[in-house]
Formats: structure tokens, C-alpha cells, sequence
């Protein structure tokens, strides 16, 4: 994978499967963030193959079935969102245009604000939030979609001890449920023991 024909991601094999909880370690300008693009379709896909759900990833059609968190939130300052607003969102994606929510749409977006410790928090602007809680609301937005994949572009950074914590039982819910994680991080902390490898 890489930008304008020049590879920087290189070299990779991978399966990655139902479940499994993979962590992606390494120096800044190590590639991470890059292959991470290339899974969901943002950097170019250079040579070798590559498949999603089976399927030859340059026909994979279904995006919807892969949650994403980036590094930075570029979202705060933008528009004057709610919490709620934000995490509606995610739900968005997999939708028909003007297509109504269903109950179990509401059921979701409720399960990904409280699993994500936002009960409560709704009605407040995501600007007025600390960086730590913007990462717990974009988490709840990419897991609203209820995704076959969770891919968190390192979620931890920035954040304190007790927002890592709650990001490691966060991803401990999810991999319960089914989801499939790739985190990408520069160190594990508290998640360390959610990671299969």
C-alpha cells in the first residue's frame, strides 16, 4: 500500500480472522497508520493480493461492515454536533437514503454510547468535550454500525490511564459480540490483555 505509486507499507502477509484482536505496533513513519488506509480503501493498493470477507478487495462493496476511529478526530471543530448527533451517524452508514430507524437501529446507538460510557452525554456539544471523551464518542460512532471489523487508529494517544481502561473493557465487550479488532498503537497499557497477537 502507498500514495501516488510509491509503496510504503510493503512486504505484508496476513490473515486475519473472526475474533481475532490484532495490534499493530510500531515507530511513527513505520507504515501503520498507511496499511490501515489501504484496508479501508484510502491508500493505494500497490501489488499482491488482498482480499475483505473473502472477497477481492478491489470489488468488496459492503464498507459498511468496517468501523473506523482514525488518529485525529477532525470532527469537534468543524460543525456544532451533539454527542447523540455523532453517534446517530454511524448508524447512517449502511442505510437507504431517508430510510427511518427502527428499533433495533435505536437499540444499537443506546449499546454503543453505553458501552462506550457515554449515558449521559447526548446532549453535549462534542467541542465542549476533553480530547479523551471526543476518542469515546468517535469509538461509539464507528461501533453504532455494529461492524464486522473495528479498526482503531491509536485511540490511546493523548488520552489518561482511566480512558485506556475503559477503551480495554470497550474492546473486551465488542470481541464478546463477534467484532474483529486491529488497534494500532505505539504501546498496548491496559489493552494488553484483550490482544490475541
Amino acid at each position: 500500500f502507498g500514495y501516488e505509486g510509491n509503496p510504503v507499507a510493503l512486504g505484508l502477509s496476513a490473515a486475519v480472522r473472526r475474533g481475532d484482536v490484532i495490534a499493530l505496533l510500531g515507530a511513527n513513519g513505520s507504515g501503520k497508520s498507511t496499511l490501515v488506509r489501504g484496508v479501508l480503501g484510502l491508500a493505494q493498493h500497490l501489488g499482491g493480493s488482498f482480499t475483505l470477507f473473502g472477497q477481492d478487495a478491489e470489488k468488496f462493496s459492503e464498507r459498511y461492515r468496517i468501523g473506523y476511529v482514525p488518529q485525529r478526530n477532525t470532527v469537534a471543530g468543524a460543525i456544532p454536533s451533539t454527542v447523540q448527533e455523532v453517534v446517530v451517524s454511524g448508524r447512517l452508514r449502511a442505510r437507504k437514503p431517508l430510510a427511518r430507524f427502527r428499533p433495533h437501529d435505536h437499540l444499537a446507538i443506546e449499546r454503543a454510547m453505553a458501552t462506550s460510557g457515554l449515558e449521559g452525554f447526548g446532549r453535549r456539544r462534542l467541542a465542549d468535550l476533553s480530547g479523551g471523551q471526543q476518542r469515546r464518542v468517535m469509538i461509539a460512532r464507528a461501533i453504532a454500525s455494529e461492524p464486522d471489523l473495528l479498526i482503531l487508529d491509536e485511540p490511546t494517544a493523548g488520552v489518561d490511564v482511566e480512558h485506556q481502561e475503559l477503551l480495554a473493557s470497550t474492546m473486551t465487550a465488542l470481541v464478546a459480540g463477534g467484532t474483529t479488532i486491529i488497534l494500532v498503537a505505539h504501546e498496548l497499557g491496559p489493552a494488553e490483555p484483550v490482544i490475541s497477537r
